[in-house]
């Protein structure tokens, strides 16, 4: 009965101690790569899948579209609109920016939030709801991909925004559909997230500019909209945002399935995380914590395991053999007791 009752108590502790985990950490159970400004950019093969190394390999596109036929077919008409040239990709991505905004609300902010809503809802609803910058980029995402681009979904330090593979330019090509802005060098030269974290660190100029024209849907004017100087885009705060912490994105299979306990399940395929470590990286590695939790629990999952067997003996039989053989000893020592014979 008490072999038992050890077994049920540790199990709930180690239970209890994966639930705690995943719910403190979203990716306690994801596989962190770590990547250069040059392996973040690396270029996909056609079916939008990076090799890191021999072990790692993370594919982005979404493993199925959200998305209705009606939607679908929408965007698709859109696509079909855009002229063929070599600059195609780029055309269609700042199309596709401009139908996205359309369908979302970022002005409103007592509108009910959007953040619960899937993708076909916020094509259908996003207008009734508050939508922030995640909304706009998961949208943005899967209609690129729906489009037939490869694209994935940036977080950065507070702000969300999205990549596009240009296959014309053969490079990612960093959008942020929810401030409408892009970023180039002075030559045009179109800049990915890797490039663009690369030149602010080191204080070099960016051209930033929009992806669309601004006024030219029913959106506010997003890209001069942020501020203290009206008309202007805020730089300073879009450089902070990309300075002050760890860029990262997901693989689509992990994208397209957030939920902690399907993870939990799935953790031998799911969980993927490209990130970007640079040398002004300063923020810790924030991303590394879940891991080093993640180790923690399979140690002791070990030490049940090696414990149950017979190889070692209970972490704590130790202690409580010392602490019982102290209250004897006191008891022994104590005037005015009689010795146990």
């Amino acid at each position: 009965m008490s072999a038992v009752r050890h077994v049920l108590m540790n199990s709930a502790i180690f239970a209890a101690t994966v639930a705690v985990s995943i719910y403190l950490h979203p990716y306690s159970l994801h596989h962190v790569v770590h990547t250069s400004y040059e392996e973040f950019d690396q270029v996909p093969n056609d079916d939008g899948v990076n090799s890191y190394g021999m072990a790692e390999h993370v594919n982005f596109r979404l493993p199925r579209s959200g998305l209705s036929p009606r939607s679908v077919s929408e965007i698709r008409k859109l696509v079909s609109s855009v002229e063929s040239s070599s600059h195609r990709d780029s055309l269609i991505a700042a199309k596709l920016t401009e139908f996205v905004r359309d369908q979302l609300n970022q002005e409103d902010a007592s509108l009910p939030s959007a953040a619960s809503l899937n993708t076909e809802q916020l094509m259908v609803h996003g207008s009734s709801h508050y939508s922030l910058c995640s909304d706009y980029s998961r949208l943005l995402n899967e209609v690129l991909q729906v489009a037939g681009l490869t694209s994935r979904v940036l977080w950065m330090e507070g702000h969300v925004a999205v990549e596009y593979f240009d296959t014309f330019e053969s490079k990612w090509v960093f959008l942020d559909p929810h401030l409408n802005c892009r970023a180039r060098l002075t030559d045009g030269t179109s800049l990915s997230m890797a490039q663009l974290v690369h030149a602010v660190e080191r204080e070099q100029h960016v051209d930033w500019m929009p992806i669309v024209p601004e006024g030219s849907s029913g959106q506010p004017d997003s890209f001069a909209g942020r501020g203290s100087n009206p008309g202007q885009f805020d730089e300073i705060w879009y450089r902070n945002i990309l300075l002050n912490g760890e860029c990262y994105t997901l693989s689509g299979a992990t994208l397209a399935s957030q939920g902690r306990w399907h993870q939990l399940v799935s953790f031998h395929s799911l969980p993927q995380v490209v990130l970007l470590k640079t040398p002004f990286d300063t923020s810790g590695s924030q991303l590394d914590a879940p891991l080093r939790v993640r180790s923690v629990i399979l140690l002791y999952l070990v030490l049940m395991i090696c414990f149950y067997a017979g190889r070692i003996p209970h972490p704590f039989s130790a202690f409580r053999s010392a602490f019982i053989n102290r209250r004897l000893a006191g008891t022994a020592r104590t005037p005015g007791r009689a010795s146990v014979p």
